[in-house]
């Protein structure tokens, strides 16, 4: 006579764990993920994309990862007009302007035209590094699935 047996035990074990297996790994690979990101788009804001005048956007740039996924972003006023661009009108409000010849001149306000574009260094980190993410994630999970 044949018989097969399984130890119910032992897989009831395996799947009680898996949740949190797969949890810690994915965490922290969204985390090594967010941290590739930051340090890709900070190469592009040192001379690949933008050059740097200030630093104050690479400065600006921060990863954060939580349990639902890793985010970089910056903090910079003008950060998004980097990475997006802009077409349009901008409004200019009233200053005074100093003279060449001494003495201060009142400007009134005004609009003019700005037609500036795209410097993605963000984007662009997110596009070079997207499939080394994905294969980081599989990888993870391959592994909290293992036995």
């Amino acid at each position: 006579m044949i018989a097969a047996t399984t130890n119910t035990d032992a897989i009831r074990q395996y799947l009680a764990g898996l949740g949190a297996r797969a949890d810690a790994a994915l965490r922290d690979s969204a985390a090594n993920g967010a941290d590739r990101l930051r340090d890709a788009a900070e190469r592009n804001l040192s001379g690949s994309v933008l050059k740097a005048r200030t630093g104050t956007l690479r400065a600006s740039l921060a990863a954060q990862s939580s349990a639902e996924g890793g985010t970089v972003g910056a903090d910079a006023p003008y950060a998004a007009f980097q990475e997006y661009g802009f077409s349009g009108v901008e409004t200019v409000r009233a200053h005074l302007r100093r003279r060449a010849k001494g003495g201060l001149a009142p400007v009134r306000a005004y609009g003019r035209k700005v037609d500036y574009p795209a410097h993605s260094y963000l984007r662009a980190a997110l596009a070079e590094l997207t499939p080394d993410i994905r294969q980081t994630i599989a990888d993870a999970i391959a592994g909290a699935l293992a036995p």
